[in-house]
């Protein structure tokens, strides 16, 4: 389920009546350190509460993003029951190849065992942001992370990690970004590393 589909919860009368509250709450790590605690501050959703989990000591490490998440979860009392859930987001921009392979599959498997819903951008977070402005035919295309960059570029007339614009990033645009995004993910291979621009 995205950020921006609410499914309705089931009232419990089961549940200790002070453990209900009027929202619920998205708990996000990633290995980015600016642009996704950015976008999320940006979304305005009634009865959601987003919460980003800031990268510690510039550590962004599929298994590091896993910890901290795990971390605040706990700090934070995320509760399924009341409709919590708990995101970790991950480039794949260097970190399937060579060595980094092993912990990005590992984190990703750790994270299905614990409930934790993962989201994979390859090569990179902008391939999200790139799709509130166009097509997902152009974006296919695209493979590395500077590429998608400089497409985002032309489309926005600027673009820096660390000061997204809101007009840039409206919820309408969100909705948009969505079905984009599933026509891209529906010819992409691979499993939990895609082969191609997802």
């Amino acid at each position: 389920m995205s950020l921006l589909h609410r499914e309705i919860r089931k009232l419990r009368r089961d549940v200790d009546q002070e453990r209900f509250r009027d929202h619920r709450r998205f708990l996000i790590a990633c290995d980015d350190t600016h642009a996704p605690e950015q976008y999320f501050a940006l979304l305005k959703m009634p009865r959601v509460e987003v919460i980003v989990v800031p990268t510690e000591d510039g550590t962004s490490t599929p298994v590091r993003v896993l910890d901290r998440l795990v971390r605040s979860a706990k700090k934070l009392e995320i509760d399924e029951e009341l409709g919590d859930e708990c995101w970790m987001i991950l480039d794949t921009d260097h970190l399937v190849e060579g060595e980094h392979l092993r912990g990005f599959t590992a984190a990703i498997r750790e994270a299905n065992q614990k409930g934790i819903r993962v989201a994979i951008s390859r090569p990179c977070f902008e391939v999200w942001l790139l799709l509130h402005q166009v097509d997902e035919g152009i974006v296919r295309p695209l493979e590395t992370c500077n590429q998608v960059i400089t497409a985002l570029k032309l489309v926005v007339g600027q673009y820096s990690k660390s000061k997204l614009r809101a007009e840039h990033y409206k919820a309408g645009s969100g909705l948009e970004a969505i079905s984009r995004a599933e026509r891209l993910d529906a010819n992409v291979t691979g499993g939990d590393i895609p082969a191609g621009t997802t």
